[in-house]
């Protein structure tokens, strides 16, 4: 299992694609809140409010799922990044396993 974020700029946007990711069997699950983020971009520092997208999926399928992502975000430079996590219930992830494959 591992987990993927990416940052969107309106909650329809990480709403529509969370959906699209989970019908398509790329994602077990999808979560997202909004944030603030402060970043470096395009020659000047910036502070905007954002909404996080967390994806739970299995590790097997992630390159398929990185490329559904990239078709999927508008920003031009998305923030796509995957992390394993050190400790889960086996439960939760045979049925995130499960889920996607």
């Amino acid at each position: 299992m591992i987990l993927v974020q990416t940052t969107l700029k309106t909650r329809k946007q990480a709403e529509k694609i969370a959906k699209k990711l989970v019908e398509a069997r790329l994602a077990a699950c999808a979560s997202f809140w909004q944030i603030e983020s402060v970043f470096f971009w395009e020659g000047r520092m910036r502070k905007e409010r954002e909404w996080l997208l967390e994806i739970k999926c299995s590790g097997k399928i992630y390159p398929k799922l990185s490329s559904a992502l990239r078709k999927l975000h508008p920003y031009s430079l998305p923030q796509i990044i995957a992390f394993v996590p050190k400790k889960a219930s086996a439960d939760f992830s045979s049925w995130v396993r499960q889920a996607c494959d």
